[in-house]
């Protein structure tokens, strides 16, 4: 009696009946004690399930308990009790928690003679917990957290799950009895998700549950919230962003933009062919051709494969006012070979093409002169 007094009063609110008066306090040891409540007119849980309930009344049930059970938890109350016939469900449908009797509360709040033996077994035949077998701390919060799976599980299928492993295999209570979930049930879209919050939340070892009722609600929340919202943020976003790209200014830039990068592409394709062709290994910037700025940049160092000489160069197209300007460097020679109208996709491609060749050939006199200046190099040693 004391301890159901002191766990109502400290997790007074919405979900638990209101406590008017009591004498537990004040009472002489052979004094009778009394306790008055605020009435809830409705049923138990367990009146209230006549069959299965459909998915979205099940998990509007297993939010308001949570909540219940979160503000119990931030009062430092553990109910250690949850099941169907402490749930009450008044008239207007809203959920009660009640019955505080076996609630463990902190030493402070505790009336004399109110601690539960230790050797004393907790819980009952609607869920029966490891961490509550006689022996145990059994103040673990993530048993209450593991009672209200319970209870989602048993609105679902009418079922009680009563342990946690079921035969040798040790199956838990959503696989052991995955019958008892109705056909209509079974075939829901979101079942993907209560199935994976029940793998979760059936876990034999307390640490790997949920490890708080905050994250149970957040996994319901995320069961309720339906998948079609994800899709239709992409598609509202991909409407905003057709919007934006059709502007006529935005549109044009980016057409000049990606004619550019492709002339780039084609630089680099048509370079990579003839250095394959000639022995040379182009090795080429991560990601080129690159963005910066307003231009599009290939860098690449030539490599021969049986001899020494690497040729370090740099292609660039750059968008300057109205203009596209092309320029390239080999092993410091410096060339500006295009300069026309942006719009112009056609004649850049043209001359980013015709230049590509020019371009390797300067590459391959490059590599000659370096081989000849080694070779005499190596002569005055001889």
């Amino acid at each position: 009696m004391k301890q159901e007094v002191a766990g109502l009063t400290k997790v007074q609110g919405d979900g638990v009946p209101e406590v008017f008066d009591s004498n537990v306090s004040e009472a002489a040891d052979d004094e009778e004690l009394y306790l008055v409540q605020a009435w809830v007119d409705g049923r138990n849980l367990q009146q209230y399930v006549k069959r299965s309930l459909s998915i979205e009344e099940s998990l509007e049930l297993a939010l308001s308990l949570s909540r219940i059970v979160e503000r119990c938890h931030g009062n430092n109350v553990l109910h250690r009790d949850i099941k169907p016939e402490n749930i009450i469900i008044d008239k207007k449908g809203k959920l009660y928690l009640v019955d505080f009797g076996i609630a463990w509360l902190p030493p402070e709040d505790r009336g004399e003679g109110c601690d539960t033996r230790l050797g004393q077994e907790l819980g009952n035949r609607f869920m029966r917990l490891p961490e509550m077998t006689a022996g145990q701390q059994r103040n673990d919060p993530r048993s209450d957290v593991t009672f209200v799976v319970a209870i989602l599980f048993y609105l679902l299928t009418g079922e009680y799950p009563r342990t946690l492993s079921f035969g040798g295999n040790g199956e838990a209570p959503h696989k052991h009895l995955w019958s008892a979930f109705p056909a209509t049930t079974r075939d829901d879209p979101r079942m993907v998700r209560i199935r994976s919050l029940f793998d979760v939340g059936f876990q034999y070892a307390p640490n790997l549950r949920f490890q708080s009722i905050g994250d149970l609600i957040e996994r319901l929340d995320e069961i309720q919230t339906p998948r079609e919202n994800a899709q239709a943020d992409v598609t509202e976003a991909v409407g905003r962003y057709q919007e934006m790209m059709q502007e006529r200014e935005t549109a044009q830039r980016h057409s000049i933009l990606i004619s550019m990068r492709e002339a780039a592409v084609a630089f680099e394709q048509r370079t990579r062919s003839l250095s394959e062709a000639q022995h040379l290994v182009p090795v080429m910037m991560a990601g080129s051709p690159l963005r910066e700025g307003e231009s599009w940049v290939t860098t690449v160092r030539f490599k021969h494969i049986t001899g020494n000489q690497e040729v370090p160069s740099r292609h660039v197209i750059q968008m300057i006012g109205v203009d596209i300007v092309c320029t390239s460097t080999v092993d410091g020679h410096h060339s500006d070979y295009y300069r026309g109208p942006a719009a112009d996709a056609v004649r850049l491609n043209e001359e980013v093409l015709r230049h590509s060749d020019s371009f390797f050939a300067l590459v391959l006199n490059t590599i000659v002169r370096k081989n000849t200046a080694q070779r005499g190099f190596m002569d005055l040693f001889e």
